[in-house]
């Protein structure tokens, strides 16, 4: 699944009736579940795998930026004297790249519906996956580097 698409609302929604919040909850509910992307039998607060849909989604942007994040993983790995360490320090540079191309929408109803989707956000979980799977596979070829 693109990642972009994660963000289309199917075509046969009205919002005829949009200032009402059931109208906002159908189209999530159609969005998210409609999709089929959600695990039959998975918590509704766990998304694929992960803690929530705002962390799966994060992580599939990072995905987009692969170069970039593999080389901040790999930074992480040869400076940090554990694998503690390079997660909590993952952790914050992921979350400051990630931030970076967030707008600046003043006060309004989405700032701070942006602002609560990027405070759910598990940033300790992104890293800790992230450094659990080069720390193991390619932990022999960033020491050669």
């Amino acid at each position: 699944m693109m990642v972009d698409s994660l963000f289309r609302v199917p075509s046969r929604l009205e919002f005829t009736n949009a200032s009402t919040s059931s109208s906002w909850c159908c189209v999530v509910v159609c969005v998210v579940v409609g999709c089929g992307c959600i695990e039959k039998g998975a918590k509704m607060s766990e998304y694929n795998g992960w803690k929530n849909y705002e962390t799966w989604v994060a992580n599939c942007w990072l995905d987009e930026s692969h170069h970039a994040v593999c080389a901040m993983v790999d930074e992480c790995i040869r400076e940090c004297n554990d694998k503690d360490d390079a997660i909590n320090r993952l952790r914050g540079d992921l979350k400051e790249f990630m931030e970076l191309d967030v707008p600046d929408l003043g006060p309004s109803f989405f700032a701070y519906m942006l602002s609560s989707a990027l405070h759910a956000i598990d940033w300790h979980e992104i890293a800790e996956h992230r450094i659990e799977v080069r720390w193991t596979d390619d932990l022999a070829s960033v020491d050669d580097e």
